[in-house]
């Protein structure tokens, strides 16, 4: 008989990912590449975001979910930034077509594998009228908080067009 290995008190942890098993049926459906980008072309960037972190989420990675969130906000905010100063006559579907190439670009590059391997052991996608569901609400949350920095914003600051 061979004695057990001594175990390190000061080695770090090792920590496993949680892994579904999509064959039994209680893995839950992720979105595609494709509703990422239609969450993004109805909703912006935040929203294709939250589609993202709702696959790393329901994936057992919920600090990659919450950086997602946090990422796409920021980027959100970075591209109305930037698009506040193109001319007015700028067409929006340009802008729109952007984001959405961009969205579809990450979420192939950052979760393609992850859904190819949750469709191999039997997963299932959902549906993209939910994604498209999801971006109509953020869009509204969105358009909401813009309402409201508006109105907080001295009318000095916000020049004679409006």
């Amino acid at each position: 008989m061979s004695a057990p290995a001594p175990i390190n008190p000061y080695a770090s942890p090792v920590a496993e990912e949680p892994q579904l098993s999509a064959g039994d049926g209680a893995a839950p459906p992720l979105y595609s590449a494709t509703a990422v980008s239609i969450a993004t072309f109805f909703g912006s960037l935040a929203a294709g975001a939250v589609i993202m972190a709702i696959n790393y989420a329901r994936c057992g990675r919920p600090s990659a979910a919450w950086w997602t969130i946090g990422l796409g906000l920021l980027a959100t905010l970075a591209f109305m930034a930037g698009a506040s100063y193109l001319p007015d006559d700028f067409p929006a579907l340009i802008l729109a077509g952007v984001q959405t190439v961009a969205a579809h670009v990450v979420a192939t590059r950052l979760q393609q594998s992850l859904i190819e391997d949750h469709l191999a052991r039997g997963g299932k996608l959902a549906s993209s009228w939910w994604a498209f569901g999801i971006s109509l609400i953020v869009a509204v949350v969105i358009l909401g908080l813009v309402l409201i920095v508006l109105l907080a914003l001295p009318a000095e600051w916000l020049g004679e067009e409006l």
